[in-house]
């Protein structure tokens, strides 16, 4: 799934360089392969992903404020950065 964004990450770099040079067909081409990345991915997220998440994290109490916690940190760390 990591690799899914990093996959994404660079399809976005593509978009921005296709924007650069004014290149439409590139750019639609692009943002349309995209969209079926983030479709697919999305409901690997929520079939796969958030369920073993949630079996994972049952029974833990504590797990919102470690959470928030970590955004915190982690939003200090990169302010701005909402590509990471």
């Amino acid at each position: 799934m990591r690799m899914e964004h990093a996959q994404m990450r660079s399809l976005l770099d593509q978009m921005d360089a296709a924007m650069a040079v004014r290149d439409a067909v590139g750019l639609s081409g692009t943002a349309e392969t995209l969209l079926i990345m983030m479709q697919q991915h999305n409901l690997k997220e929520q079939h796969i992903l958030y369920p073993m998440c949630d079996r994972a994290l049952a029974g833990d109490a504590d797990i919102e404020a470690r959470l928030r916690q970590a955004l915190e940190v982690a939003a200090a760390a990169a302010p701005g950065d909402l590509r990471a």
